[in-house]
């Protein structure tokens, strides 16, 4: 069983993974706070633009540093992949930005980082086994 997880979720991989989430959420955060609080759009709006932005940076991450795929071959399948997730990560932002924020009343930047969790467990998955799959 635990070859079976590590197979899954190999240390290095998973530290990796994180990482780059971290930093991914951080510009998230940064550009959600920016267009929201300084800049004044509404928070729903705000989050799409950051989402938009720091998932060019997540593909740029995983797939030459987290998963360490310096092909160039799939390139356009991956990016193809990466882009409809995103698309699907978006939406799901957005429905958890909403219920997080609207229903619960929890303050929009808690619930981007709540958000922004939640999609990356799933993420991991579909980025290891299926967009960057070794």
């Amino acid at each position: 069983m635990k070859n079976f997880i590590l197979n899954i979720f190999p240390p290095l991989t998973l530290i990796k993974f994180l990482t780059a989430g971290v930093s991914v959420v951080a510009v998230n955060v940064f550009f959600l706070y920016l267009f929201t609080s300084i800049f004044g759009l509404w928070y729903l709006l705000s989050s799409v633009f950051a989402f938009t932005i720091s998932t060019c940076m997540s593909f740029v991450l995983h797939k030459w540093w987290t998963f360490m795929d310096s092909s160039t071959d799939a390139i356009k399948r991956q990016l193809s992949m990466h882009v409809t997730l995103a698309m699907a990560d978006i939406a799901a932002n957005v429905l958890l930005m909403y219920v997080f924020t609207d229903i619960f009343g929890i303050w929009y930047i808690f619930s981007q980082i709540i958000s922004s969790g939640l999609i990356a467990v799933a993420n991991f998955l579909i980025y290891r086994f299926h967009i960057f799959r070794t």
